[in-house]
């Protein structure tokens, strides 16, 4: 089975000496290709390489998977190449190649039927050590290319398109505070009648409605308490009913108002005589 996931990475040394050319081996999750990498990392030995082993994490079947994390693997340790070995199907063994510059995408295919196991994991490390030495010395690789792989793999996967954040909500309007047109009003009132009148305490009512542009309509009415009138002649009895009509202009500034009215009252009045002096 072909191998990909996210991988990370352990080095034989370090850092490779000056000079000295880097290789990575790609290992998968699954151990049946261990065998055949551990002959190929012996082999490359022998050719003075820097060899570091990438294993990755999760086991994939496809192919285009593997390509990339091989290619990022080798861009990571600045190699010259990647290789790995998958077996798709008992008997059938594929060794890859992977240049990440190029890049190009080599492959061998091989039969283990007619041969022992050693002899299969001998011949896959021999040519993996032939082509790695060609690729460094600038020779042609003996292997198949597959192009329509490496350049799928190198198609960039689009990023997750990222959810667009909905413009901030402008803050609503502040309601203009209520007007109030309507005004209800109570008050002391006192006055005299006449001269014979004691002083009259009572309740003022009042209603004022706002018209526009600061002028106002009212109406009033006074609750006074009967008043007793004695004259040697006789003793009466005065019920008054002050009813007031008015108009006028408010402004305010702030906190303050100050107004103007005129009015006008009417006074009804009842008069009633509750006793009468013997002549």
């Amino acid at each position: 089975m072909t191998v990909a996931g996210a991988a990370f990475s352990h080095d034989d040394a370090a850092r490779p000496p000056a000079g000295e050319r880097t290789i990575v081996l790609l290992e998968g999750s699954s151990p049946e290709p261990a065998p055949y990498l551990r002959a190929v990392r012996d082999h490359l030995g022998d050719l003075g390489v820097h060899i570091v082993t990438t294993r990755t994490t999760d086991a994939q079947r496809a192919l285009v998977a593997t390509v990339r994390v091989a290619r990022e693997a080798a861009v990571r340790e600045h190699a010259e190449c990647t290789v790995w070995v998958d077996l798709p199907r008992p008997g059938d063994i594929v060794l890859y190649l992977l240049e990440p510059q190029t890049p190009h995408l080599w492959t061998r295919k091989l039969r283990a039927r007619d041969e022992t196991p050693a002899a299969t994991i001998e011949r896959v490390g021999l040519i993996a050590r032939w082509a790695v030495a060609a690729l460094i010395e600038g020779r042609q690789v003996e292997m198949d290319p597959d192009p329509e792989t490496v350049a799928s793999a190198a198609i960039e996967i689009p990023p997750a398109p990222v959810a667009e954040r909905a413009p901030p909500s402008k803050p609503l309007p502040t309601p203009p505070a209520p007007i109030f047109r309507g005004s209800l009003g109570a008050s002391y009132t006192g006055n005299t009648f006449s001269g014979d009148v004691p002083w009259e305490s009572g309740l003022a009512l009042e209603v004022k409605w706002r018209i526009d542009a600061g002028f106002f309509l009212g109406g009033g009415y006074r609750v006074l308490l009967p008043a007793k009138i004695e004259t040697p002649v006789a003793t009466a009895r005065v019920s008054r009913h002050p009813v007031e009509l008015m108009v006028g202009y408010q402004a305010r500034r702030a906190a303050f108002f100050w107004f103007v009215e005129v009015g006008a009252m009417l006074d009804y009045t009842v008069r009633s005589t509750t006793a009468v002096a013997p002549s």
